[in-house]
């Protein structure tokens, strides 16, 4: 428990210096029934073409499943390219056993073409659930 409280602090930590602060434009209401924070990102990749869409969810204590439901990914002049659904298989959906999930989606584009994404978190049960869609900044990928 203790390592996994630690990896969570330490990706809170490096998410927080990848990331610009948001503006008030940017600030979206960030709770639910079912979501009790949550934050994501869209940064370079660490190879050609690569963004990467990084996550945090701390769902509520109803929630038995987090993640992402959605990653919808655009061109910044708002060509649409392609969507990913998120899955347990594709380790997107996560069930809880801990009081968070985080990760990390690495989307391979062209090099030098400037991406953004429509994010969309999870939270549910067997009964219900809830999400919330973020749009993310334009990243040019490396």
């Amino acid at each position: 428990m203790r390592k996994k409280l630690l990896s969570f602090i330490v990706a809170v930590m490096v998410f927080a210096t990848c990331c610009p602060t948001a503006t008030a434009s940017d600030i979206q209401p960030r709770a639910s029934e079912y979501l009790s924070q949550y934050t994501v990102a869209l940064t370079e990749g660490d190879s050609a073409g690569e963004i990467k869409v990084i996550y945090s969810i701390i769902p509520s204590r109803k929630a038995t499943v987090a993640g992402l439901s959605k990653i919808e990914i655009y061109k910044a002049n708002g060509a649409y390219i392609t969507t990913i659904y998120g899955s347990k298989e594709n380790g997107l959906l996560t069930e809880l056993t801990v009081a968070y999930c985080s990760g990390t989606y690495v989307y391979s584009g062209i090099s030098g073409t400037s991406y953004y994404a429509k994010v969309t978190v999870y939270g549910g049960n067997a009964t219900a659930s809830d999400t919330r869609t973020i749009t993310t900044r334009t990243v040019v990928a490396p």
